[in-house]
Formats: structure tokens, sequence, C-alpha cells
């Protein structure tokens, strides 16, 4: 049986953690997980009212206002566009989620539905989504 985990959305200074990631990992492969996905939280900038009440909520919020804060980047995904966090930052953090996955022997993937970019990245430190699943028939 073929157990996925999602590490998404991660919400950047909260949830992208060092430490918690690892902890979260091996929950995960405690669990029986095998295959892991994770992708950061785009969030609509402005685009409505609803979207402005939203921003709103979240500027209010102690620890949403540092993600807020973090999120510079404009990114348009297949629903609309937001705000992300930087590109460079998140490639780090899949890397370093992919090492972590290697020491439990799980399979990782960066998902390219809410990080559309990453299908341009030519890269071979991580997998992505796109072709998930032969990748994932390799190794159980």
């Amino acid at each position: 049986m073929k157990v996925q985990a999602l590490l998404m959305p991660l919400f950047p200074g909260i949830d992208d953690r060092q430490d918690k990631i690892e902890e979260i990992i091996e929950i995960f492969y405690n669990a029986g997980v095998r295959m892991i996905k994770a992708a950061y939280i785009v969030i609509r900038d402005c685009e409505k009212e609803k979207d402005r009440e939203i921003i709103k909520k979240i500027i209010s919020h102690p620890h949403l206002k540092l993600t807020w804060g973090l999120m510079t980047e404009a990114l348009k995904v297949h629903i609309g566009e937001g705000k992300i966090y930087p590109f460079h930052e998140r490639i780090m953090l899949y890397k370093n989620i992919n090492k972590i996955c290697k020491k439990y022997k799980l399979f990782f993937s960066a998902c390219a539905v809410l990080d559309p970019v990453l299908k341009d990245m030519n890269n071979n430190e991580f997998d992505i989504c796109n072709n998930v699943w032969t990748s994932y028939k390799k190794i159980i």
C-alpha cells in the first residue's frame, strides 16, 4: 500500500523550521508513510474584497503576520496568483526535506501544482510531482 503524507501548505516562518520538519517526518515514518509531498502556501494579494478581508485577518494574527511579511514573491498558479515565499528559500527547504526523507528511506517530491515554477527547473536534487508515481514505483 502506498501511504502518502502532504506537507501542504507550508507557512513560512511557522511550520518550515528544520527541527519541526524533521519531527513531522519522523512521525510520518512511524505511522507508515512512505511518500511525502510538500509545497508552500500561496495567498492571493487583494484581487477581490474577500481577499483583502483575509489579508487583514492574516496581518492581525501574530504568527501569520510573520508569514505574510516573508511572502515577497508573486506567483501565478492555475487558480489565480498571489504571494509566496521567495523561490531560493523554497528550494532550500525542498532540498532539506528530501535529505531528511532519504535518512528515513522515504520518497519526497515538491508539488508543481502549487509551485508551478518548479516545472521549468533543471533539478536533480529532489523530485517534482509531475511524474511522481513513476519515480515512486522505483523504490517500492
